[in-house]
């Protein structure tokens, strides 16, 4: 496709847009545009008809364990739509704070703090850390 372009081919209208498409879905830029839409929407609706509480620090932990987790998987724009919805600080809760204010201490530094109280709730993992 691109050699023709190059080469001064004609090439339809639609040729250019399905190839252009492609392109950008297989790069991952229409699903960020696509998220990055919906967060916009969800910002304008809430930002008309919808005033938020004041958010709770249990609400902001449990908001930065669900952010962690889906950054770690690469679940990057779900987890931009997440912090804007939900009204997150664009900047990261430090993960060391996260644990001091669940008392608890991952046995993993690397995997999220999401991850050690699954295996610590199932009983295979980490002990809480003491106080």
């Amino acid at each position: 496709f691109f050699s023709q372009l190059m080469a001064g081919q004609d090439i339809s209208e639609k040729e250019v847009t399905n190839v252009l498409r492609e392109v950008l879905d297989s790069t991952g830029v229409l699903d960020k545009c696509r998220a990055q839409l919906r967060a916009q929407i969800f910002k304008c609706l809430d930002q008309q008809w919808v005033s938020k509480p004041q958010m709770s620090t249990e609400n902001l932990i449990i908001n930065e364990l669900i952010r962690d987790y889906l950054e770690y998987n690469h679940y990057f724009h779900t987890a931009d739509v997440l912090r804007q919805e939900a009204g997150q600080p664009p900047e990261k809760l430090p993960r060391s704070i996260m644990a001091s204010e669940l008392k608890f201490q991952p046995p993993d530094q690397q995997l999220p703090l999401l991850y050690g109280i699954v295996s610590h709730l199932r009983g295979d993992g980490a002990p809480p850390a003491q106080p």
